[in-house]
């Protein structure tokens, strides 16, 4: 889960995708977790095709960890 629901994978996702989005407003040699918040909340779409990304990998991660464990519903 860490390599995609993580800040670095965030910024690993934003850097293999940079290329095909000439028209966003992330730079590419100061890319941070937190700017590419910044840019999702300013409808960047690279930003928000990354945080899509990493929100769908940590709901799967959660949901296998959920059947994992199976806890026991009341």
């Amino acid at each position: 889960m860490e390599l995609f629901a993580s800040a670095t994978g965030i910024v690993r996702m934003a850097r293999e995708a940079l290329s095909n989005f000439p028209n966003t407003l992330l730079d590419a040699d100061h890319l941070n977790a937190e700017r590419i918040y910044a840019a999702g909340m300013r409808g960047d779409e690279l930003a928000l095709t990354v945080l899509k990304k990493m929100g769908t990998y940590l709901g799967v991660g959660l949901a296998n960890l959920v059947n994992l464990l199976n806890p026991k519903s009341s």
